[in-house]
């Protein structure tokens, strides 16, 4: 019971964070598209929030495929990503509601617009946007997590003292 309880649980964090991620992602790419339609605007000397559309999928690659190509693969990356979630297949339900709310922000960009909307522009790495962020911010988490998990998952291996063999 404590097992369907926790799972219960692990689920629902998913679900409200993966939530969250689309929600903020899509306010934001609203706001960016309507703000920032004819100018930039610098946030210091680093950070200038400018607009760009991105037809390709991470870093602009696959630009040059066509719409339907590049959604129908998105599709298939998030549902695979939804399915391993779902299942438990990441550490932290957390990171599992960040990696989803990314894949379904941008895939619902997509099918909606054709392309991702970005918006955060740090000069020296491609624009991104919130979704971006939660991926990326999730793939740290997960490393993270990673280190603070024995392998496999469970108790360590014990190895017999000379006792214990005879």
């Amino acid at each position: 019971m404590a097992t369907t309880t926790r799972a219960r649980r692990s689920t629902t964090a998913l679900l409200v964070v993966s939530g969250a991620v689309v929600l903020a992602d899509w306010a934001t790419k609203v706001l960016a598209t309507v703000a920032l339609d004819a100018r930039s605007i610098d946030l210091g000397t680093v950070i200038a929030l400018r607009l760009s559309h991105n037809s390709g999928v991470a870093f602009g690659m696959g630009d040059r495929l066509s719409g339907r190509v590049v959604i129908a693969l998105t599709a298939a990356v998030t549902v695979v990503l939804a399915v391993a979630a779902l299942r438990g297949a990441f550490a932290s339900p957390t990171a599992a509601g960040l990696v989803l709310g990314g894949a379904v922000a941008n895939l619902g960009d997509r099918i909606l617009g054709g392309s991702v909307v970005d918006f955060i522009d740090v000069g020296w790495w491609p624009s991104f946007n919130l979704a971006d962020a939660a991926l990326t911010i999730s793939c740290l988490l997960l490393v993270v997590v990673s280190w603070r998990t024995p392998a496999g998952g469970g108790p360590t291996e014990t190895v017999p003292n000379d006792d214990e063999q005879r």
